[in-house]
């Protein structure tokens, strides 16, 4: 699939859409990806689908809907992961950086949507600061990435690194409520669910599961995220 270039070069004639016709693009999102039975990835659809929306927005309806370039930009950050040249995930990397930024620079500090944003833009800044010459160098890179974030919820002044960070981080989850709240927070912004991560959408359950080591080969700390909609229950798992 070609990605397009970053979505502020594309110039709309389209004003003053009100809060429910962004609504209304929402639940067409959620629709594309209830109703897909193609080739293509969900993401895929989702990013192409809010392209397509985006472009028809004037500048100043974006700037009062920021959430909405959020959505593309986690569905965007998907599919660049999906490619196999190094060279053009660095690309798409620089171009979904400055498209955090505007999310950033245009939403309410306090906000989940600005945290979720800028944490999405610090795991961006990780891999643009690495040499990316093949796809190990992006996964050493989130590795390095996560361990500066555990680190926050590791022993206070601990240099602890791979597995023993991991156990520290696992103890004292299990032992402190206020760390375990704030972990699972970072739990939940991190994930790739604009409903969950916004907090449309409450978990039922956040627990640390383990620490263990993943299919290749690096110790990580297994976590799990159980929330429902329409009666239905679903459990993530992730690892750091």
């Amino acid at each position: 699939m070609k990605i397009f270039g970053l979505f502020l070069a594309v110039v709309s004639l389209v004003v003053g859409y009100s809060n429910e016709a962004i609504d209304k693009i929402y639940q067409q999102a959620s629709q594309i990806v209830k109703n897909n039975n193609s080739d293509k990835e969900d993401e895929e659809l989702l990013f192409e689908f809010y392209f397509n929306e985006i472009a028809k927005l004037d500048f100043e309806t974006l700037e009062k809907n920021p959430e909405l370039v959020f959505r593309k930009d986690l569905a965007w950050f998907e599919v660049i992961g999906s490619l196999e040249s190094v060279s053009k995930i660095k690309n798409q990397l620089d171009l979904l950086k400055n498209d955090l930024q505007f999310v950033i620079d245009h939403s309410d500090q306090r906000s989940r949507l600005f945290k979720a944003a800028q944490l999405k833009s610090d795991l961006v800044n990780s891999f643009l600061k690495t040499s990316l010459t093949k796809e190990e160098d992006l996964l050493g890179a989130f590795v390095l990435f996560n361990e500066s974030f555990l680190r926050k919820w590791g022993t206070k002044g601990s240099t602890a690194t791979g597995k023993n960070l991991r156990e520290e981080v696992f103890s004292n989850v299990q032992n402190f409520p206020d760390i375990a709240a704030l972990f699972f927070d970072y739990l939940i912004l991190a994930e790739d669910d604009p409903d969950l991560v916004l907090g449309y959408i409450k978990p039922d359950l956040v627990k640390a599961v383990k620490v263990d080591v993943d299919e290749d080969g690096e110790v990580v700390l297994v976590c799990e995220i159980e929330y429902s909609t329409s009666g239905c229950k679903h459990k993530i798992t992730t690892e750091f």
